[in-house]
């Protein structure tokens, strides 16, 4: 898991076009915040939390999946 700053409307849709990268289809991808969690790769629930917002993003997968994955998140939005 991973805990994230998503700032804008536009690092929610960069981070949701990573989700839908092909590498990356046959994996779960949740953003939770607080008791909410939403499906990554859906544009509509990633722009339907309120910005600014800190959120935890975590992938289903091996150990190096989830690796590069996260290493590909954080040239996206800022990591706390």
């Amino acid at each position: 898991m991973m805990k994230v700053h998503i700032k804008t409307g536009e690092h929610a849709r960069k981070l949701v076009t990573l989700a839908c990268n092909k590498k990356y289809a046959d994996y779960d991808i949740d953003c939770s915040h607080g008791r909410y969690i939403i499906d990554m790769k859906s544009i509509m629930g990633m722009l339907s939390l309120a910005w600014p917002k800190e959120v935890n993003i975590e992938i289903h997968a091996d150990e190096d999946i989830q690796a590069e994955f996260y290493k590909e998140v954080n040239s996206i939005v800022c990591r706390i």
